[in-house]
């Protein structure tokens, strides 16, 4: 069946939506700009990996503080928050580019920095969907989003493969900074989303919440083999980290765009499959078969 447009008709979402393509595009050009000046800079594929490293550590630790914080604050101010933060670290490296540092150290900052935030700008993302549509329409509301998401992981990075030799990695910063603008005004438009009240009782610190999943998960074994597992294959195994090097001395430059869009189009194939999955019964086979076809 075709994909359902009914969250489309409340205005709020399909504001939100609309600016997730744009800010979506512009945030996969900074994502091929920055390995590949990193790898200017360096000539090391083991630095490009690196940045891999000190972006997902700070953006695991703020996906959970920012989901946390999604149950005791208005979900509205903290998504705004972190979205003009998102757009002001594109400036900066927009900044960086432009007076020409050539300083891995500064891009390894920044990195990290916007890591932490889009970690913690995506958790609170997907806890204000529900707030914003009826609950019979959250399933196709999630499926728009992540049409958006595989889209702009495959048109974003052949966009800045073929930007790349026009404008320079200056420029594709900017884009992203522009794009984020997109979703800054959709944001500001939302209502107000206040916590949900919970029977009147006291709410937890967020730090305890934190732990307090944290414990779940060490408690169910299932959960924390699957987490352990994704997060390792990720982790350990994701070739992005050699796409400059790839694309500097195997392939053309500009492939370089073209690499990373087949990992999104893998995600995308693989989606297309994944009814056959339903059906399977060792879930724990068919996830580490999985990682280790990966």
């Amino acid at each position: 069946m075709l994909l359902d447009a009914g969250p489309l008709r409340v205005c709020a979402f399909r504001r939100l939506w609309t600016a997730g393509i744009v800010t979506g595009l512009g945030a996969q050009l900074t994502a091929v700009a920055v390995p590949l000046q990193i790898y200017e800079f360096s000539g090391s594929s083991a630095w490009v990996g690196l940045a891999g490293l000190v972006g997902l550590v700070p953006m695991a630790a703020a996906a959970l503080w920012g989901g946390a914080l999604a149950d005791v604050r208005d979900r509205r101010r903290v998504l705004l928050t972190t979205t003009v933060g998102i757009g002001v670290t594109s400036l900066l490296l927009w900044a960086q580019a432009w007076a020409d540092l050539r300083s891995v150290g500064v891009l390894l900052v920044l990195v990290g920095v916007q890591q932490a935030l889009f970690g913690a700008n995506s958790t609170v993302s997907r806890a204000v969907t529900p707030r914003l549509v009826r609950p019979e329409l959250l399933s196709a509301a999630n499926a728009l989003q992540s049409v958006v998401l595989l889209s702009a992981g495959i048109a974003g990075p052949l966009l800045a493969g073929a930007l790349l030799p026009v404008v320079g990695s200056r420029t594709l910063y900017l884009a992203d900074a522009i794009a984020v603008c997109a979703t800054v005004w959709a944001v500001w438009r939302l209502p107000a989303l206040p916590p949900v009240a919970d029977g009147g009782g006291p709410r937890e610190p967020v730090l305890r919440q934190i732990a307090d999943g944290l414990r779940l998960v060490r408690r169910r074994q299932v959960l924390l083999t699957v987490y352990l597992c994704d997060f390792a294959a990720l982790s350990l195994g994701l070739p992005t980290a050699l796409f400059p090097q790839l694309a500097a001395e195997t392939f053309h430059p500009s492939d370089i765009g073209v690499l990373y869009a087949a990992v999104s189009a893998g995600g995308v194939l693989a989606g297309l499959f994944s009814g056959g999955f339903t059906r399977v019964r060792r879930h724990g086979v068919a996830v580490a078969v999985s990682a280790g076809v990966w």
